[in-house]
């Protein structure tokens, strides 16, 4: 059976997409990144940061020479939103109880890097958004030490830029 009947039972964005995006990367990483849900992209790849976002993530591990295959990477849903909407409450529940949890405990002395508000608040425990945390590096409510930077989207809509990902 593969991940995704493994993990999710009766979740209403997998009747939508292609299948549930499990997170990449080693399960013994030096860093964790954690960003909102898959793009299109990612959907049809089956790989999270597949699409242009990834393209700008790539980039800034290349800035900091910390190869992908170091880092584990993932998003708070497994599934792409239709339409691109925000994640909702029990979607973000939902996936948590699936395997976000089990991520989450076997990466505790592992810092994460949180990619935009959704991630801030969903794993970070922090509200207000990416204008109010970012930068900030503090312990989550899961015990977590986590650090709030810009989606890689972000970047690409032109708020941000590569370099500043990077630093």
């Amino acid at each position: 059976m593969n991940f995704v009947r493994q993990v999710f039972t009766g979740c209403r964005l997998l009747e939508r997409c292609c299948g549930v995006v499990p997170p990449s990367g080693p399960n013994d990483p030096i860093l964790v990144i954690c960003g909102e849900a898959p793009g299109r992209t990612e959907d049809l790849v089956g790989e999270p940061f597949a699409g242009r976002s990834g393209e700008v993530l790539d980039d800034a591990l290349h800035l900091i020479q910390v190869p992908r295959r170091q880092i584990r990477i993932l998003n708070v849903l497994g599934c792409a939103p239709p339409y691109d909407r925000d994640p909702r409450p029990d979607e973000i529940k939902a996936c948590r109880t699936a395997w976000i949890q089990a991520e989450i405990d076997q990466h505790k002395n592992v810092p994460w890097v949180l990619l935009g508000a959704t991630a801030i608040k969903a794993i970070g425990g922090a509200s207000h958004g990416v204008r109010n945390n970012i930068w900030a590096s503090w312990v989550s409510p899961d015990g977590l030490r986590v650090h709030a930077v810009y989606h890689p989207a972000a970047i690409l809509r032109g708020m941000s830029r590569t370099d500043v990902l990077a630093d």
